[in-house]
């Protein structure tokens, strides 16, 4: 099938809870020769529109038809021919094929219906096979990675190489004051006079820095 034509994706709201309205909503197909239905579809969030309940996928006959084409909780992966990501959804006799086409240079995405092929269009109720396709730079393999899954941030580096160097610095100094030194007992500690003295610095650093903000606020009172 030919790209005819491209459509904006409508931004998503709380994945946790169920939307009103679908990503794409009531989209003609290529050919309405040959299948004049609407569709909508969200990719992400089941919605409802007229009697579609809680959907993913939603075919419109008419002002009155609306029928499922396929649930979230149905949902199946696989690849196609040329290696695209598909996404299957099923409802009844309904069945819904979503294509994710690769294109590096998509910002937006890209929505196609190709619509529904059936052996008894007339009354809806045989086996019916939908296709879409859906295209971004996200379909792209390595192209859009998720917050949290693309590495350590760079304050997790700092903290991790901080405790890194902290462990080191211990354990290798209470190694070397042990077999080297020959010290005993709290004296393998490296620094033990600083470290034994660190809590009554802070103290002191910390009565200094809000005694100097007192005398401050009473010099200024007595302007």
């Amino acid at each position: 099938p030919r790209f005819v034509t491209v459509t904006t994706v409508i931004p998503l709201g709380n994945r946790n809870i169920t939307i009103r309205f679908s990503s794409f909503k009531d989209k003609s197909t290529n050919d309405t020769s040959r299948d004049g239905t609407k569709y909508s579809y969200n990719p992400c969030t089941p919605f409802t529109e007229k009697t579609c309940h809680k959907t993913a996928v939603c075919q419109v006959a008419s002002s009155t038809l609306y029928y499922s084409a396929g649930y979230q909780n149905s949902t199946e992966y696989g690849t196609s021919v040329d290696g695209n990501v598909t996404l299957t959804y099923t409802a009844g006799p309904r069945t819904t094929i979503v294509t994710l086409v690769c294109d590096p240079s998509a910002n937006q995405p890209g929505f196609l219906v190709v619509g529904e092929f059936a052996d008894d269009k007339e009354h809806y109720v045989s086996t019916v096979l939908a296709f879409f396709y859906l295209t971004h730079r996200c379909a792209c393999p390595g192209k859009c990675i998720p917050p949290g899954l693309g590495g350590l941030s760079t304050g997790s580096v700092i903290v991790i190489i901080f405790f890194v160097v902290v462990i080191v610095y211990f354990l290798g100094g209470m190694i070397f004051l042990k077999f080297v030194s020959h010290q005993e007992g709290a004296d393998i500690i490296p620094n033990r006079a600083f470290w034994a003295s660190l809590p009554g610095l802070i103290k002191e650093g910390v009565l200094y820095f809000f005694g100097t903000l007192l005398c401050r606020k009473s010099s200024y009172e007595q302007f």
